[in-house]
């Protein structure tokens, strides 16, 4: 779906910041790209499931809190109203959520690296248009998980996390937990980052989440002859956007633990 688009933005990063950098113990265990779109009346949902790629089975979706969660249709236990469908194969590493105004494909557990996400994404996003013929793309994000070990059950959390919670100077500075969310505007590339950070724990390990979701509004006609090139470019300004608020977000003590 996506190239490397440059922007001018990007040009003028503060000293020691560098978009797309490689670690060798890289934290993503989760990775998403998003479209909101509009498509053609005659579109119904019962065709969604052709979608489907090779070996993928679909399950009916209901939206609970506008997540996409199954729906359960039988008997006593009916519940909501189908909105679209999950696509998978049986271990769950690919997947995709189709509606009729929403397209998403997630990847869970070892991230290889851009190119092959973006190929895999890139084919269901293909298989989606054929079936729904969508008329308008009005949004787009794309949305990074981390989990990232921290040595530790107590943490000093600014030694590891630049955008973190402020815990007052008269209380102690370590924390055992912690929750954040914000909304961080790029005014210069029409971009808005919402950043969550917390502790994830059990008995013998502590870590760090840092969930980053950058998205955007468009307008992009897939009946454009400049569709593919708009949408590679918006995708490329989110993922720059999500390199940069990574970075701009750890310490060189959280690079130090990720290679």
């Amino acid at each position: 779906m996506t190239a490397n688009t440059p922007h001018e933005f990007w040009d003028r990063l503060p000293g020691g910041l560098t978009l797309g950098c490689h670690y060798a113990n890289a934290p993503i265990v989760e990775a998403i790209v998003e479209l909101r779109v509009e498509c053609e009346e005659s579109s119904v949902l019962a065709n969604l499931p052709a979608v489907a790629g090779p070996g993928e089975t679909a399950m009916p979706m209901q939206l609970v809190g506008g997540q996409f969660v199954p729906l359960v249709t039988d008997g006593l236990d009916a519940t909501g109203e189908l909105v679209g469908y999950s696509l998978g194969l049986r271990e769950q590493s690919h997947m995709s959520f189709v509606s009729l105004d929403r397209f998403a494909f997630a990847q869970r557990g070892h991230y290889v690296g851009w190119d092959s996400f973006d190929s895999a994404a890139d084919a269901a996003w293909s298989r989606y248009k054929a079936v729904t013929r969508p008329v308008l793309v009005s949004g787009a994000s794309v949305r990074f998980v981390n989990h990232i070990p921290m040595p530790t059950q107590v943490v000093e959390i600014r030694d590891y996390l630049r955008t973190t919670v402020e815990v007052s100077a008269y209380l102690p500075q370590s924390v055992s937990d912690m929750f954040m969310q914000v909304e961080v505007p790029f005014v210069e590339v029409g971009t808005i980052a919402r950043i969550s950070s917390a502790f994830t724990q059990n008995a013998d390990s502590l870590a760090l989440l840092l969930d980053i979701d950058v998205r955007a509004d468009v307008a992009l006609s897939p009946r454009s002859e400049s569709f593919d090139a708009d949408l590679r470019a918006t995708l490329a300004t989110l993922r720059n956007t999500k390199n940069y608020v990574f970075e701009a977000c750890i310490t060189d003590a959280t690079r130090g633990l990720i290679g």
